[in-house]
């Protein structure tokens, strides 16, 4: 699985992906603007990507969703936006408004995209049956894996 997208979108997605491979689903981060200039390679076609816009119309997942030819998962507010008609699925990230003073600010966006992300990683965890000892073999240091 990949997961992608652009500004503090991307910054969520990186941490989905952290979460997805921690948890027994391998992925990796793929920036949108780098596949569109040689590491669309990497996306075999047995893969899943899921891609990350708070409003759906970011022109660099666009492009990158364009290029694609597996199955995508978008985590978006804009239902009704170019990337959730591009999708396969579509998992709702709506806010009514960002927590900052100017509602422009990805603050309860993010938020929601963060959420969902983990709630995906939890369902794929019980799909595939990833208990606590999967989980701690593959957290050999720190306290996660001495618990």
């Amino acid at each position: 699985m990949h997961v992608s997208g652009v500004g503090k979108s991307g910054h969520i997605a990186r941490k989905i992906a952290g979460t997805l491979t921690s948890t027994g689903t391998p992925a990796n981060f793929l920036h949108p603007v780098e596949a569109l200039h040689g590491d669309l390679g990497i996306v075999d076609p047995s893969d899943v990507v899921v891609l990350i816009s708070r409003s759906g119309e970011c022109d660099e997942v666009i492009a990158f969703a364009d290029a694609l030819d597996v199955p995508i998962i978008a985590l978006t507010g804009g239902l009704e936006s170019r990337l959730a008609n591009r999708a396969n699925v579509v998992l709702d990230c709506h806010v009514q408004a960002e927590a900052c003073t100017t509602g422009l600010v990805p603050t309860c966006s993010t938020a929601a995209s963060l959420a969902m992300g983990d709630a995906l990683a939890v369902v794929l965890m019980q799909i595939a049956k990833f208990g606590a000892d999967k989980f701690k073999a593959g957290h050999p240091g720190g306290a996660l894996g001495w618990t």
